[in-house]
């Protein structure tokens, strides 16, 4: 019985999603907010949105890559248009400012490349082993 329950599962193909998945999710929150850094280190806390804006960028960012992932996966690319929209509009006030708006679409920018990235590596990896 046990057998039939884990006959499709492979080890080595669950390892390297959860690897990328992590890498993705958090090791590109580290990416990002170390570009970030760089790029508006001397950015006044006001400008780029104080501290609980970056916060919650943070966590937003994980979610907008842990939902990219596996639409780019899927071939669904269109999909990720509408994600990037619904979460400028969120924003929509706050782009006004110049300096805030560099900053969003740096990191909006940086964390979809991300995920795309990392879903383009295990779309291919998955298309070559299987």
């Amino acid at each position: 019985m046990t057998e039939q329950i884990f006959m499709g599962f492979n080890l080595d193909h669950f390892l390297l999603a959860a690897i990328v998945y992590l890498y993705t999710l958090l090791g590109g929150s580290v990416l990002v907010r170390g570009v970030l850094d760089l790029k508006y280190l001397a950015l006044p806390e006001s400008q780029a949105g104080g501290e609980e804006t970056r916060q919650a960028g943070r966590y937003i960012g994980i979610l907008e890559r842990a939902i990219i992932l596996p639409l780019v996966m899927a071939g669904a690319f269109t999909s990720i248009a509408f994600i990037l929209a619904a979460k400028s509009v969120a924003r929509y006030k706050e782009l006004e400012k110049k300096d805030f708006a560099e900053y969003y679409i740096v990191g909006t920018l940086l964390s979809t490349l991300i995920a795309i990235v990392g879903g383009l590596v295990l779309y291919y990896f998955f298309a070559v082993i299987s």
